[in-house]
């Protein structure tokens, strides 16, 4: 999705805020739903074989970190571009060489995480 917002518009600042509380709140809620999800995991570890409960936790610990990469790959960048464009005015070409290279990292990133965290993945 991309959204065009004119930067010089009074309540841009405001509009800027209200995304980056939100996405904070969402990323705090998947966070505390992941240890939720562990914890119960835990739990209920008996029902499983050894193996099973190994591979689900792996599972649920890898959605965790691919929780994080949205947070990391795009909105750590996009908030720190936004810093520049307001406080700094850099050129337009360099954000969007920044923002072509986090998407790129975000796709490749959760596709390299599943490989690194899955043993089945590794070995194959």
């Amino acid at each position: 999705v991309i959204v065009a917002v004119d930067v010089t518009h009074p309540y841009f600042q405001v509009y800027i805020l209200i995304v980056m509380i939100a996405f904070s709140i969402s990323e705090i809620f998947c966070v505390s739903l992941l240890y939720l999800i562990l914890k119960i995991l835990k739990q209920k570890s008996h029902l499983y074989s050894r193996n099973t409960y190994r591979q689900h936790r792996q599972l649920t610990l890898l959605l965790g970190v691919q929780f994080l990469t949205p947070f990391l790959c795009i909105f750590l960048p996009v908030a720190i571009c936004t810093v520049f464009i307001i406080q700094v005015s850099v050129p337009s070409q360099i954000l969007v060489e920044i923002g072509l290279l986090c998407t790129i990292i975000y796709g490749a990133s959760n596709s390299l995480l599943t490989i690194g965290f899955i043993a089945p993945y590794r070995t194959h």
